[in-house]
């Protein structure tokens, strides 16, 4: 019933805003083509604020799906660009209608853009690496990409024909340029793994870019090493003339280690089957790389060398050392940072004491994966960080993340698409753990919005009244312009005069209604407040005097729903009932609640229960009676 009473008043209060909106506007303003303009323009504001709130919870509802789900962003590009592109047509629209975003909204859109370029540019990465193996160059493949689309490979030979477009849009020259340089790096990569065991490397980095160029050199040796691996596997033995200086040495010894065990005659252990093995591998082979004085220093070094010793660069035997390590069934007894065991292990594979460092991260790494068992990334990270010296580094971390996609190589691939993968994956996860704080925002942002569509809405109600008015699609009128009647009769009053008169009207009305709450309040307190028992419930007295005394506002509060679809305050207004009907229970005893007049506290909840859901109508709240509310409601 006290929710009616103010419900009724807040109708009156609509219509004399409107009343009031009108009055304000300039005489010149009140033509039919200027106000069905204005009435337009709110109207559009209105639809952009209501899509733009629509686009934001899209959004934020992407973002914390990938989050709960635990799914890398790039997983999502296609919402997430969808969204991107809304927002590029949405913003101009809303600053236009004088809306503002706030700076962590547009800050997290731009970052938000930023990682969508870069994930399109990792998609674009593997398509010009697909290419790549039909002889596309870099060149021909960025023309391409200026037109529009590009050209992948398909089955039985057929071409699938992408887009190229970024956010709907051809890229710009910028964002080419920007490509470019990425792929550049690729493109040089490819040129490296193209290449076979006997290739000059070395003329083939000359034409690379400086700036990568002993990272891409370092990368052949690897490489290279590996295929030497290969071959031996094979039971071929490498062309030891074909090798960069760096692995000749390495090879020569190799060559011989894999001759030696090919014959079961000979033991390895003895020395005397070690030098035979020499003089006959020599008589094949010849001695024309200095295989001779290479293998006579190995030989004599025997008990403490091992093959590595002769490769010429730390990284190629860091390589080796981590292959044995994965490769020794009895190397998972070894614990990380334990680095005098792992120094003695060292010594006893014949490598160099200084490979401690690189094993111990090497085993670290190990210990890292094999002990994750699928909890959260941080709560493993914090659990790691009071096991591992030091704790867990940035590198470790981006381990086992790439662990979990199955993209971990601990000897760093090789293959461009690989790392391009990786690259990519890294990126998406970093941007998606960075992302929480926009999250929340944009949960902040969706309140500004319901607070702005109640506004837009309001004005564009006001506005299409005035247009009514004009238009006489709406007659103000009020019995208060026809009751002082002279002799002579009275002219039909202006339109002014009119809305005057109406808003006159409606201020009676309004009070009328207000009047009538106050006697619901008054009556409230006849019938639930016994003097007799005053002393006795001082918490129905102090309701009581809450009602009495507050009043009602007009305000642009939202307020909040619960699962039930219940606003909040109405539990707090149930909870003032049961003050009041707790009081009757139990301090006027051997009264029938059918006969008696504290009956009427419970006739009311009906009412009050009832008129709850429509407290908020039309985006304008009624104040839920300032004082209670804070007194009653948690």
């Amino acid at each position: 019933a006290v929710l009616e009473a103010l419900e009724n008043t807040g109708a009156f209060t609509d219509e004399m805003a409107k009343l009031k909106f009108f009055q304000g506007l300039p005489t010149a303003d009140r033509t039919e083509a200027v106000t069905l303009q204005k009435w337009n323009e709110a109207k559009a504001s209105t639809t952009n604020i209501k899509e733009a709130q629509v686009l934001f919870r899209d959004l934020k509802s992407t973002l914390e799906n990938l989050d709960h789900n635990g799914q890398p962003m790039h997983t999502a590009m296609d919402q997430i660009e969808a969204s991107l592109a809304k927002y590029e047509v949405l913003k101009t629209k809303l600053a236009s209608g004088n809306y503002e975003l706030s700076s962590e909204i547009t800050n997290g859109m731009e970052s938000l853009k930023e990682y969508a370029w870069e994930a399109h540019k990792g998609n674009l990465t593997q398509a010009f690496l697909a290419t790549s193996q039909e002889n596309v160059s870099l060149d021909e493949f960025l023309t391409a990409l200026k037109a529009g689309k590009y050209v992948l490979p398909g089955q039985n030979g057929g071409r699938v024909e992408r887009s190229s477009k970024f956010l709907g849009q051809n890229l710009t020259d910028s964002q080419l340029a920007d490509l470019k340089d990425s792929l550049k790096v690729y493109a040089d990569q490819l040129k490296i793994t193209n290449t076979n065991l006997g290739t000059n490397i070395d003329a083939i980095l000359t034409v690379t870019d400086p700036q990568i160029r002993e990272t891409l050199k370092a990368q052949a040796l690897a490489l290279n090493y590996d295929r030497i691996q290969t071959s031996l596997a094979q039971g071929t033995l490498v062309n030891v003339s074909a090798l960069q200086p760096e692995l000749k040495e390495y090879g020569i010894v190799s060559n011989y280690q894999a001759f030696l065990s090919s014959n079961k005659n000979w033991n390895e252990s003895s020395e005397a089957d070690r030098i035979s093995a020499k003089n006959e591998y020599l008589l094949r082979v010849g001695t024309g790389n200095g295989e001779d004085t290479i293998l006579a220093d190995y030989l004599t070094n025997y008990t403490n060398r091992n093959s590595a010793y002769y490769l010429k660069t730390e990284s190629l035997q860091q390589r080796d050392a981590l292959a044995a390590y994965y490769n020794d069934a009895t190397a998972n007894t070894l614990k990380a940072d334990d680095l005098t065991a792992l120094t003695n292990w060292l010594k006893d594979k014949k490598y160099e004491p200084s490979l401690v460092t690189s094993l111990n991260k090497s085993v670290r790494m190990e210990t890292i994966l094999s002990g994750y068992v699928g909890e959260t990334e941080e709560e493993y990270f914090t659990y790691l960080g009071t096991k591992l010296s030091g704790g867990i580094t940035d590198s470790e971390k981006e381990g086992l993340i790439l662990a979990k996609a199955g993209l971990y190589d601990p000897f760093s691939s090789m293959n461009p698409f690989r790392t391009s993968s990786a690259d990519q994956f890294l990126k998406s996860f970093a941007y998606k753990t960075g992302f929480t704080d926009f999250v929340t925002k944009l949960g902040t942002e969706d309140v500004s919005f319901t607070k702005q569509a109640i506004e837009a809405n309001r004005t564009e109600q006001n506005q299409k009244f005035a247009y009514d008015i004009v238009k006489k699609n709406v007659i103000v009128e009020s019995y208060l312009s026809y009751i002082n009647i002279g002799p002579k009769g009275q002219l039909e009053p202006s339109d002014d005069q009119k809305i005057t008169d109406r808003l006159r009207e409606l201020e009676y009305q309004a009070e009328q209604r207000l009047g009538n709450f106050l006697g619901l309040v008054e009556g409230y307190k006849s019938v639930a407040f016994d003097p007799s028992k005053e002393e006795a419930n001082p918490s129905i007295r102090r309701a009581l005097r809450d009602f009495k005394d507050t009043g009602y506002e007009i305000k642009d509060t939202v307020y909040s729903k619960n699962a039930s679809g219940d606003y909040s305050f109405k539990g707090g207004l149930d909870n003032l009932y049961g003050i009041i009907e707790n009081y009757v229970d139990n301090n006027l005893p051997g009264r029938s609640a059918v006969s008696d007049p504290y009956a009427e506290t419970t006739q009311a909840k009906g009412s009050m229960t009832g008129s709850a859901d429509s407290i908020i109508t039309s985006g304008k709240s009624i104040g839920i009676l300032t004082g209670i509310a804070n007194t009653y409601i948690d």
